[in-house]
């Protein structure tokens, strides 16, 4: 097999793990390539299946396919393999260490030389056949040259000042040392280890692809790769980054992309990635996202040009998630108070056009996120309506935004688009049961301060509980078939049969009768509560006589 430095080749040969470990050319895994991140479980798939190869008999076990990049430097790039690579070296290196307890050094050495170093014949050196990146090398490495004792290792696995990826190392190596220790009877039974370990340098195979070119490396990880977009989105577009932004500015990249990642939090890159992109260039499916940023940015300039866009708009959009963040001070409490409402109602596929608007007209802040809350209410709180045609109407907006000649009523007409009328908001909310009780205080607190005209007396919803004027647990006041399940459950949720009162007052209402009731709420200081006493009894045609009031009210608080 060999390769040119001219033109793209790409090869691919079955073999078994013995004979890529022995290669001549060290594997080494580059420095923009994600941490060791194998966890007990993975271990204990890998260790069962190899005791069930070796329990029953079994010719082999096939551990997928592996990519490298073929380097001048005469040694091979791991793009995707390392997670595979490294723990079955952890783990011939603990069989190592097992032949080392029991004093013998000859079978000790077979394992070590060739499989987990090279031996230097001027110096006599020993150097790990396979590095790691920068953060996990060393600790992978003093386990590889034994440098470190067991018990030394066992301090690093649970050292939580270290980062996870070196403990996840450490942890390896001790998970698998136990395990093999227990198997063989404490290193005893060298018939066992050395099974063990031709078990995993022959009957363990992979197809290993060689290529000289990064672009081919890439597409071949891409396709091969089945962990799904959760996982590896941000991976792979770290990978091309990294690999994009040349030697002179990988570490301004690196760093960049870091500062990124600290700000929004690696569980959420996924979605800021897609929301960031959308926010520029409209809807984007998850699987088609990769594949269009890869194809926009093939240059250096590009790739320090897009890690700057993400790090400015990470700052956003972690704003967006913290309403009491400095970047809305001079936007006013509105804005504060409007975001606060969009976390509250938990809409995400705003974002986007939260974000353009904030970089491309910030001073319609106040206009958009006003539109979007009560879009929410509308469209997603009381319509009920999937998030498919919102999230593409935002996208639509957010792109808009963004066009140097767009005019406000531009984005509004988009939104339009989806916006339920007034009939359609009404027949919604007759029909609405409501259950998360900090849905129902917003609703009930906005409907309080418009029909009082007074916003000063719910300063904070949080102080409210919602009372149910037939109450879950109805009493024996209540007549005997509006304490049945079926008529709970049809009408308990119903928003004409709630209201709002203060803790104490809602404690002393709890399972009375309506007469009962009426004393305590007369007292209250809510509109919506005290109204309730102009009736002489409650029942369904109560509640849906309300509803029907309360829709009404609705509709002209929430508008465009």
């Amino acid at each position: 097999m060999s390769t040119s430095t001219h033109s793209p080749s790409i090869s691919s040969e079955r073999r078994n793990l013995g004979a890529i470990l022995t290669d001549k050319r060290p594997l080494q895994v580059p420095p923009y390539q994600r941490s060791f991140s194998w966890t007990k479980n993975e271990i204990a798939d890998l260790w069962d299946d190899l005791q069930g190869t070796l329990n029953e008999g079994e010719d082999n076990y096939f551990l997928g396919s592996m990519v490298f990049i073929s380097k001048p430097d005469n040694f091979l790039e791991v793009v995707d393999g390392q997670q595979r690579l490294a723990t079955i070296s952890l783990f011939l290196a603990a069989i190592r260490d097992g032949f080392k307890m029991v004093g013998d050094k000859e079978r000790a050495g077979h394992v070590e030389i060739p499989y987990l170093c090279s031996r230097d014949l001027k110096t006599m050196q020993a150097s790990p056949k396979l590095l790691l990146n920068e953060v996990d090398n060393d600790i992978y490495s003093k386990i590889i040259e034994s440098s470190l004792s067991f018990e030394e290792i066992k301090v690093v696995s649970k050292n939580k000042e270290l980062p996870e990826s070196n403990r996840l190392v450490a942890t390896t190596y001790v998970i698998l040392y136990e395990l093999v220790q227990k198997k063989s009877g404490g290193f005893t039974e060298i018939e066992y280890l050395s099974n063990l370990v031709e078990i995993i340098t022959d009957n363990i195979l992979c197809i290993q692809i060689i290529t000289n070119s990064e672009d081919s490396a890439y597409v071949l990880f891409e396709t091969l790769n089945d962990r799904g977009i959760d996982l590896t989105l941000s991976d792979l577009l770290k990978n091309f980054l990294f690999s994009k932004a040349g030697t002179r500015r990988l570490d301004e990249v690196k760093h960049k992309w870091i500062e990124t990642t600290t700000l929004i939090g690696q569980e959420y890159m996924k979605s800021f990635i897609r929301h960031e992109w959308m926010s520029r260039f409209g809807q984007t499916r998850e699987k088609e996202l990769y594949k269009k940023i890869k194809d926009e940015i093939r240059s250096t300039p590009k790739v320090i040009d897009y890690v700057n866009s993400l790090k400015e708009s990470a700052i956003v959009y972690d704003a967006i998630r913290n309403s009491d963040h400095e970047i809305w001070s001079k936007h006013g409490q509105k804005c504060r108070n409007l975001l606060e409402e969009i976390l509250l109602l938990g809409t995400v596929q705003c974002y986007p056009l939260i974000m353009s608007t904030y970089f491309a007209k910030s001073k319609e802040l106040e206009t958009v996120l006003r539109w979007i809350v009560n879009l929410t209410i509308r469209y997603s709180i009381i319509g009920g309506k999937g998030t498919g045609n919102l999230e593409t109407t935002y996208a639509r907006a957010s792109s808009t935004m963004r066009k140097d000649n767009y005019k406000l009523k531009d984005v509004k007409e988009i939104l339009l688009n989806i916006w339920p009328n007034d009939d359609e908001f009404k027949t919604s909310f007759n029909q609405k049961t409501l259950t998360t009780p900090k849905i129902i205080r917003h609703i009930l607190a906005k409907i309080e301060i418009y029909i009082s005209g007074d916003d000063s007396l719910i300063p904070n919803p949080e102080s409210l509980t919602v009372e149910h004027i037939l109450p879950k647990r109805p009493g024996s006041e209540w007549p005997t078939r509006m304490r049945s399940e079926d008529y709970l459950k049809e009408h308990c949720n119903r928003i004409g049969n709630l209201t709002i009162l203060t803790d104490p007052m809602n404690r002393d209402c709890e399972s009375k009768g309506f007469d009962f009731k009426k004393g305590i709420y007369k007292e209250a200081k809510y509109k919506l509560t005290t109204s309730l006493c102009k009736h002489s009894e409650w029942n369904e045609d109560r509640i849906t006589e309300r509803q029907t009031e309360l829709a009404d009210i609705a509709a002209k608080i929430w508008v465009m």
